[in-house]
């Protein structure tokens, strides 16, 4: 009996070393756990400080695109402007060419008006002009009328 006293203490020394193994590996483990927890919240920060850098620069490249295409469409509405405005300076010349034109032939038609209705064509003289007309023959057989005009 006494052997099996000795061979139940001597299980209960291993029982008893094996616990205390147990115990100090949970030791171990629960005072690892801090750390753990560091380390966790580290890589989870770095990640979303990753995913946050990620989202800065697409949206500055995607602002830069935007800026980019601004500025070409705005140079090509540049060019369209500058074009129209050369256009529009053109017309304003050709608008006094064709003023120049139509007060010189005004003078050179003494204010006389010319109309036409119904098939027939007609002169209108100037208000209190008393016209004198005289039939013309042209040296090519034509026929022509001389209008001359007294003041009243």
């Amino acid at each position: 009996m006494e052997k099996q006293i000795y061979e139940l203490m001597a299980q209960a020394e291993i029982l008893q070393e094996h616990a205390l193994e147990i115990q100090n590996g949970a030791v171990n483990a629960i005072s690892g756990i801090p750390e753990a927890v560091d380390e966790a919240t580290e890589k989870i920060r770095s990640t979303a400080l990753m995913t946050a850098l990620i989202f800065l620069l697409f949206g500055l490249l995607t602002i830069g695109a935007i800026l980019f295409g601004l500025t070409w469409s705005t140079d090509g509405l540049k060019a369209e402007k500058q074009s129209l405005q050369q256009q529009i300076e053109d017309l304003k010349k050709d608008v006094q060419a064709e003023k120049k034109s139509l007060a010189e032939i005004k003078s050179q038609n003494w204010g006389m008006n010319f109309y036409e209705h119904n098939g027939h064509r007609y002169i209108k003289l100037k208000k209190g002009d008393i016209p004198i007309l005289k039939e013309l023959n042209w040296d090519d057989g034509s026929k022509g009328i001389e209008i001359t005009s007294q003041k009243n």
